[in-house]
C-alpha cells in the first residue's frame, strides 16, 4: 500500500526531513533537536551520512574556530593562535589513542577482550584486522570508540567498570606524567609549552569523559564513560544476561563487517541467543551464508524463519531482503521473480534503508530495467556504507550501464566495485552476463 493513500493511514507514518521518505517503523527513524530545525525526525541511513559528512565539516570547522578565539583572546597574536590551533589536532588524536588503549589494557586485564577500537570518525576510515580485533583509523578530531566482546554471565560489575574507567584514567595518569616531566626536567622553552600543552589536552579528555553524558557523532548516539559507570550500578542479572547477548552479536556483525564471514558464523552458532535477537542473529548469519556461496542452506534458514512471523515487522523484512538477495545470486532464471516479488514488498515498506536500496537496484539491473535500477542506486548515502556493500552497488551499477550501451561509464564502476571488494559475489553476475549477452 502506498503511504499515502489513505488519510487514516497517513497519520502513522514518520517522514525524513531530509529525504521526505515515509514509513511507520520508528525503530527506523531518530529524532534530532538542531538549531536550524528544532525538533524533527531523521531516517537512519540520512542521519547516519549527516553525521559522517555534513555533521563531521561542521564539528571540525566549529572546534577549530572556537579553540582559535580562545587562543587568539588569551595570546593576543593571530600567528600564536593559528600555531596552537594546527597542534592541537595531533595532540587531540594523541589523547583519543592514550585514552583507547587504556580501555584496551584495562579490559584485557579483566578477561575481556576488545571486538573494535576506532580512533577518530568521520567520513574516511581506514581498518585493519590485527588478532581478532578491529582497528580503525579516521579523521575526526576526538572521537574514539572501543567495543568489548567475552562477556560471560558471571563477569562482575566490578570488570565492567574497570573496563570502562581504563580510558579517563589513562588521560589523567599521562597527563600527571606530562607535567611532572615539564617541571623536574630541564627542557627547552618550547618543549615545556608542547609538553604541558598535550598534558592539558589529556587531562581534559579524561575530565570530560567522566562527566555523565551522551552525544551524538560519527558513530551515532554514544554514551561518555561517565554516564556508562553511572549506569552500572543499576545493573541486575537480566541486564547482564542482555550485556552478554548484545556483544556476542556486535562481534559477529564486525567479523562480518571485515569479510570474515565464517568467523561470524562461528560466533553466532557458538552464541545463545533469546527471542529479543534471535531474529537480527538469524538475519546476520544468512547474510554471511550468501557471501559464502551456501545459497540452498541460506534460502532454506530464510524461508524457515519467514514462517515464524504473524505479522509484517522490521525483522521480517529484514529476512525477506536477504532472501531476495540470495535469490539473485543463485543466478536461476524462475528464482529471479520471486526476488524481485520481495524486495518490491520490502522496498515499498521501508524505501530508505541501503540494504533494501541495493538488493532492488541490484534485482531491477539483473532484470533489464536499468534507468530504474540506476534511478535507485545513485544515492548519496551508500558513501557511508561498509566497502563490500558498495562493492556490490557499483557492480549492480555496472550491469545497468552496460545494458543502457554506456561503456565507459560501466567499465569505471566494474573497476571500482573490484577495488573495493574483489571477491564479491555480483562482480560473477556482472561477467556471466556480460559474457552470455
Amino acid at each position: 500500500m502506498d503511504p499515502g493513500s489513505e488519510s487514516g493511514e497517513e497519520q502513522r507514518f514518520i517522514t525524513c526531513r531530509i529525504c521526505r521518505v515515509k514509513a511507520r517503523w520508528e525503530e527506523c527513524f531518530v529524532e534530532r533537536n538542531t538549531f536550524a530545525h528544532r525538533r524533527h525526525h531523521r531516517c537512519v541511513a540520512c542521519d547516519a551520512y549527516l553525521s559522517k559528512h555534513r555533521d563531521f565539516w561542521f564539528r571540525t570547522a566549529s572546534s577549530f574556530t572556537l579553540l582559535f578565539f580562545l587562543s587568539y583572546v588569551s595570546m593576543r597574536s593571530v600567528r600564536a593562535a593559528l600555531i596552537l590551533t594546527l597542534i592541537a589536532y595531533p595532540a587531540s588524536l594523541f589523547a583519543t589513542i592514550v585514552h583507547e588503549f587504556g580501555h584496551y589494557f584495562a579490559a584485557k586485564s579483566r578477561g575481556l577482550r576488545t571486538a573494535v577500537l576506532s580512533i577518530g570518525g568521520g567520513p574516511w576510515q581506514w581498518h585493519t584486522d590485527h588478532r581478532g580485533t578491529v582497528i580503525f583509523l579516521g579523521a575526526s578530531i576526538g572521537e574514539g570508540l572501543i567495543a568489548f566482546s567475552g562477556y560471560k554471565q558471571e563477569t562482575t560489575r566490578l570488570d565492567h567498570a574497570i573496563a570502562i574507567a581504563g580510558g579517563p584514567l589513562a588521560n589523567l595518569l599521562f597527563a600527571t606524567l606530562l607535567v611532572g616531566l615539564a617541571k623536574f626536567v630541564d627542557l627547552s622553552p618550547v618543549t615545556t609549552f608542547l609538553t604541558l600543552f598535550l598534558a592539558f589536552v589529556n587531562g581534559f579528555v579524561g575530565i570530560i569523559n567522566l562527566i555523565p553524558f551522551q552525544t551524538n557523532g560519527s558513530f551515532g548516539l554514544l554514551q561518555s564513560d561517565g554516564l556508562q559507570l553511572w549506569c552500572l550500578r543499576k545493573r541486575d542479572d537480566e541486564a547482564t544476561a542482555n550485556l552478554v547477548e548484545d556483544s556476542n552479536l556486535n562481534h559477529a556483525m564486525v567479523r562480518h563487517y571485515v569479510g570474515d564471514h565464517k568467523g561470524a558464523i562461528d560466533i553466532l552458532e557458538k552464541s545463545s541467543f533469546s527471542e529479543r535477537l534471535k531474529t537480527v542473529a538469524l538475519t546476520n548469519k544468512s547474510a554471511c551464508l550468501a557471501e559464502l556461496n551456501r545459497i540452498e542452506e541460506g534460502v532454506s534458514l530464510c524461508r524457515q524463519a519467514l514462517t515464524t512471523f504473524d505479522e509484517q515487522t522490521v525483522e521480517r523484512l529484514l529476512i525477506m531482503n536477504n532472501l531476495a538477495y540470495m535469490l539473485l545470486l543463485s543466478g536461476e532464471e524462475n528464482a529471479l521473480h520471486e526476488a524481485c516479488t520481495l524486495s518490491e514488498e520490502v522496498f515499498l515498506e521501508l524505501p530508505m534503508l541501503p540494504a533494501f536500496k541495493s538488493t532492488l537496484g541490484s534485482i531491477l539491473a539483473r532484470s533489464g530495467k536499468p534507468e530504474k535500477a540506476l534511478e535507485i542506486l545513485n544515492d548519496r548515502n551508500f558513501r557511508v556504507e561498509p566497502a563490500t556493500h558498495r562493492a556490490s552497488v557499483n557492480a549492480a551499477r555496472a550491469q545497468a550501464f552496460w545494458t543502457l550501451g554506456r561503456n565507459a561509464e560501466a567499465q569505471a564502476a566494474y573497476a571500482e566495485a573490484k577495488r573495493l571488494d574483489p571477491t564479491n559475489r555480483l562482480l560473477g553476475l556482472v561477467e556471466n552476463n556480460r559474457t552470455s549477452a
